[in-house]
């Protein structure tokens, strides 16, 4: 059984890959400087929710 902390982590990697996935076709067809800025603080989210991941299995 995993404990709880693999459960958020493996939670917010879901979310992450799931966003990641959205930013890169988001960023493929964003047409003005503000989309631009839009994708680059959604890429900042899945950084930490990645880094938050990590950090609850270490």
């Amino acid at each position: 059984m995993s404990d709880i902390n693999t459960v958020i982590a493996d939670a917010f990697e879901e979310v992450a890959s799931g966003l990641e996935e959205r930013v890169e076709h988001f960023s493929s067809t964003y047409a003005t400087d503000e989309d631009a800025v839009k994708a680059q603080v959604l890429s900042e989210v899945i950084d930490e929710l990645r880094r938050v991941g990590a950090h609850l299995t270490e």
